[in-house]
């Protein structure tokens, strides 16, 4: 399922994701629950190409919980019974980085004034 979502976001030019998942996974032990080890490894080739980023999972909670007061959240639930196995996506647009985006939002300029800010 991860694989298919990622090629879907990735083959789209109008989005992009930024990956998020549980910092606790690194921690979850292959003799407990066989099988964590190739499930992080196939994480990590999903995400080859892009950023991946590991955060606490009380915060990636709060990251969602706060998302959800603005945009609607997917949530889609696989048979895993792996702890700390979710995938976080966020779509940011696809035709912009985060750094243009921050650039914008400093600028803070009107129409005609936006390239000579840029510059």
């Amino acid at each position: 399922m991860l694989n298919y979502v990622v090629k879907a976001i990735s083959s789209s030019k109008h989005v992009r994701a930024a990956a998020f998942v549980d910092q606790e996974l690194k921690f979850v032990p292959e003799e407990n629950y066989p099988g964590v080890t190739h499930l992080r490894e196939e994480i990590n080739r999903a995400f080859v190409k892009s950023n991946l980023l590991s955060i606490p999972h009380a915060e990636a909670l709060s990251k969602i919980d706060d998302t959800g007061k603005t945009f609607r959240v997917l949530f889609i639930k696989t048979n895993t019974t792996i702890p700390y196995s979710s995938v976080f996506m966020r779509l940011d647009f696809g035709y912009m980085t985060d750094e243009i985006d921050s650039e914008y939002q400093r600028c803070n300029c009107s129409r005609e004034q936006i390239s000579e800010c840029m510059h």
